[in-house]
């Protein structure tokens, strides 16, 4: 269950900040689970933001739109219209990305 609701419309309230390690589970239609395993060190903005997303249900009923076997899968984009387009110019930028 998504932690803050309100914060798919307002990405200014997913502000947590990721543990250093986490996994997170997704189930993929009848065909089972992938994992994505996440360690903050290796990049801190884009754990922070990834385990936000998690917590408030951004990735619910989203589609995996790409996958390439025992390589990587692609998926991101909010399958709610009004949620993909809040999200569009949410930015992680900041002195590790210049």
């Amino acid at each position: 269950n998504p932690t803050n609701p309100e914060a798919l419309l307002n990405p200014s309230l997913a502000t947590e900040t990721a543990p250093e390690t986490f996994t997170v589970e997704f189930q993929v239609s009848r065909r089972g689970l992938f994992r994505a395993n996440c360690h903050r060190e290796w990049a801190p903005k884009g754990a922070d933001r990834f385990y936000n997303l998690v917590r408030i249900g951004f990735y619910d009923d989203t589609y995996i739109f790409r996958s390439i076997r025992n390589f990587m899968m692609q998926f991101g984009i909010s399958s709610d219209p009004q949620v993909a387009n809040a999200w569009k110019s949410a930015s992680i930028t900041g002195k590790q990305f210049d």
